[in-house]
């Protein structure tokens, strides 16, 4: 059996937002946008009973990596704040170039980094540059550029 990453699938609390960030910030294309998908094939698929949301998909400029963003309508689920770092939180990695300039445009549209640029080591050994942004409460977005 052969298994490759299809997308990567985020639940999201804003989507117009999320969008802003993933398109015009980092570049990803807009493939579709479904202002309100639901059905039983939906729910069954989720486990989410009369579900209703609203989904986009995007893709990344090199076209490796596709992100689908959903944006619960029904049923309204309350979010607490939980710290990020419990279980089931997650966070997504992206290799990127120029990372002043992004840290920087990032910070301009409102989206705080959580630190500066950072100059770290991998795992490996090479030498790393970092920061992340939270773009929900349990969903961390990490930059690299190696």
């Amino acid at each position: 059996m052969s298994i490759k990453v299809h997308h990567i699938s985020i639940f999201i609390s804003d989507m117009e937002r999320t969008i802003f960030l993933f398109q015009d910030i980092l570049g990803f294309k807009l493939t579709w946008h479904i202002p309100s998908a639901k059905g039983k094939k939906l729910s069954a698929l989720l486990g989410i009973p009369d579900l209703e949301c609203e989904l986009a998909y995007l893709t990344s400029p090199d076209n490796d990596v596709a992100i689908e963003l959903s944006r619960l309508i029904n049923p309204v689920i309350k979010t607490s704040k939980v710290r990020f770092g419990n279980a089931g939180n997650m966070g997504l990695s992206l290799e990127v170039q120029n990372l002043d300039k992004l840290h920087k445009r990032l910070n301009k549209k409102g989206w705080s980094p959580l630190s500066l640029c950072l100059e770290m080591q991998s795992p490996d050994g090479d030498k790393i540059r970092a920061f992340c942004i939270r773009i929900e409460h349990c969903m961390t977005l990490e930059f690299i550029e190696l």
